[in-house]
């Protein structure tokens, strides 16, 4: 995800840095980062299409693939999240 945040933060700054508040917003209120991360990655398009409404299209479909292929390859993730399995990273010892 590092990785991603890096080339959206080059694409569109002002998007990336909407999706890194909602990824701080969601991580301190549930204390989930894999929850954050999610949450950010799906907000994503919205930020990049609707609120600050990017001039190239190929930022479009860059936004609109990024959630898909994270949903894609972070299916375990998503399960164990729906199965409240995922660790907090505050869990107490």
């Amino acid at each position: 995800m590092a990785t991603l945040a890096g080339v959206a933060l080059a694409l569109h700054p002002l998007t990336a840095l909407a999706a890194i508040g909602v990824y701080l917003i969601v991580f301190l209120v549930f204390k989930l980062s894999a929850l954050g991360s999610l949450t950010a990655v799906l907000s994503y398009p919205v930020w990049m299409i609707v609120v600050f409404q990017a001039e190239y299209k190929a930022l479009w479909v860059f936004a609109i693939l990024v959630p898909i292929l994270t949903i894609v390859t972070h299916r375990s993730n998503i399960q164990r999240l729906i199965h409240r399995e995922e660790k907090s990273v505050f869990r107490e010892s």
